[in-house]
């Protein structure tokens, strides 16, 4: 079976491009200090802009609702758009923490 999958942005912003250019990726062992000193500055610098869909499907609810795989008390799981919605063998989730103060899976296991 020969597919392609293309993502079409348009307009696309700096940080569109970004994402979907050629990175080299490493491999890092976060350690608690690590977390404190790169990942939080990290996140704290992404602009609210950015963020609001989750806001949209979590607080809100009213956004991506039709696409709810599971739900419980703590958390919201969707499909990433790297599914396709059909072939399961490339299933891809993102999970969401309902509280606002949990911002990463290192956030969650800080505690």
């Amino acid at each position: 079976m020969n597919e392609v999958a293309m993502t079409f942005i348009c307009p696309a912003a700096e940080h569109d491009i970004t994402k979907y250019s050629m990175q080299k990726r490493y491999a890092v062992r976060e350690t608690p200090a690590l977390y404190s000193a790169a990942t939080v500055p990290f996140i704290d610098a992404i602009p609210e802009k950015q963020c609001s869909w989750v806001k949209n499907c979590v607080v809100d609810r009213t956004k991506e609702q039709d696409k709810l795989l599971y739900e419980d008390d703590g958390c919201m799981m969707f499909p990433d758009t790297k599914w396709d919605l059909k072939d399961l063998e490339t299933l891809h989730t993102l999970a969401i923490f309902k509280d606002p103060s949990v911002r990463s899976v290192g956030a969650g296991s800080a505690r």
